[in-house]
């Protein structure tokens, strides 16, 4: 039976045993039947915005780096919405206020009235956050003749070394695009013909809430290990059973270790929930639930090192989160966080060998496709001497 911990921001509830769900394989063949469907109704939609809102190609680029409106889905729990929040708190401490559209606040109705009535006027330069396929929601707050003059930016990361072909409407409606990373840079610029600016986030961690390691049942002296991943669209890129097999192969199932794992995921990705919970065992355990920024920076403050066995990042955003928090950090040295860690003495780049890309879902394209994959009995060795290491400084 295996620990699942449910928590959201007024606490922790009790922790459950719970039986392994049974996985429903056609789940599977209706959820790669909905992505068909979804590919082809994205294309119409992506048509559609191509020419509703297609930009003025004759404008010349601002002279500074300030935006007049910045808009998209800036609210979302999960690690676009944080990096999103990064970047809006930077532009705000570091230019004049810009007018903010957080399309998972409300509708659109306020915006529009206020279009219409000239109390808002239309922007000199927008900055569109949240991957392309949330710009079908973005742009409905933003009427065409409104940005119709306005230089456009877009926000964008991308995780593999190939730019997805869906994305080519974007060069009817952007003037250029920012990423985080010269990885994700490339893998965009090769499918895109638009002017690119590499702007990593700029990580701040929100001061930590009240959640302590009392709440989530670990002793003060455990040597406690944290990842965070979103499992909702393609698990296998994230990789968590290497994590967990790294941690047991450091650890065995000794209790004085113990691995926390707060994942996300969906009914199509219930199979490798499955697969996670017959592992866990008595030191691994999995967080389901929300939490709050707040929330986080408290995992990060009660841990003693953080894992990233990732297959492939556009960024890794909670790779930088635990390095700018002081968390040793155990990372796979390639895509876009091989960029940064080298700049952390508490930083350990895992070394890696290249795989074909192998995912369940077929969420990527698979034709010549490569990931990493992780050294774990490397991370294991690190982890034992991260282990003794902290035993030795108390």
């Amino acid at each position: 039976m295996s620990s699942v911990q449910r928590l959201d921001s007024s606490g922790l509830q009790l922790s459950l045993r719970e039986k392994l769900p049974g996985y429903p394989w056609i789940r599977l063949l209706a959820h790669r039947i909905k992505s068909s469907r979804r590919v082809h109704t994205r294309s119409l939609t992506n048509k559609k915005i191509a020419s509703t809102w297609n930009k003025d190609p004759t404008l010349s680029p601002p002279t500074d780096d300030f935006f007049d409106i910045v808009a998209g889905p800036i609210g979302d729990e999960n690690g676009l919405g944080r990096s999103a929040r990064y970047d809006l708190d930077y532009l705000n401490a570091n230019g004049p206020q810009a007018t903010i559209v957080d399309t998972t606040k409300s509708g659109p109705g306020e915006l529009l009235r206020k279009i219409r009535s000239g109390r808002l006027a239309p922007p000199r330069s927008l900055l569109l956050l949240g991957q392309p396929d949330t710009y079908a929601r973005t742009l409905a707050y933003l009427p065409p003749d409104f940005i119709a003059q306005s230089w456009r930016v877009g926000n964008l990361v991308w995780e593999m070394p190939y730019c997805p072909q869906e994305w080519k409407f974007l060069e009817a409606v952007l003037h250029s695009f920012k990423t985080p990373s010269r990885y994700s840079a490339a893998a965009i610029s090769s499918g895109l013909g638009l002017p690119s600016e590499v702007t990593p986030h700029k990580v701040k961690l929100t001061e930590p809430s009240g959640l302590s390691r009392a709440q989530m049942g670990l002793c003060k002296d455990a040597f406690v290990g944290l990842a965070i991943m979103d499992l909702r669209s393609c698990p296998a890129r994230k990789n968590p059973m290497a994590h967990i097999n790294a941690w047991k192969s450091a650890f065995g199932d000794d209790p004085n270790f113990q691995l926390l794992i707060k994942a996300q995921f969906t009914k199509t990705t219930l199979l490798t929930r499955g697969s996670m919970l017959r592992q866990l065992g008595k030191n691994v355990h999995l967080i389901e639930g929300r939490l709050t920024d707040a929330d986080i920076s408290a995992l990060y403050r009660m841990s003693d090192v953080y894992l990233s066995l990732h297959r492939a990042e556009g960024f890794g955003l909670t790779i930088k989160e635990a390095l700018e928090a002081g968390v040793p950090t155990i990372a796979t040295n390639w895509s876009a966080p091989a960029e940064y860690l080298n700049d952390y003495d508490h930083a350990f780049p895992l070394p890696f060998r290249m795989t074909p890309y192998r995912d369940i879902l077929r969420h990527y394209r698979s034709d010549g496709l490569y990931w990493a994959e992780a050294d774990i009995i490397a991370a294991a060795e690190i982890l034992k001497n991260l282990a003794h290491a902290n035993d030795c400084a108390r």
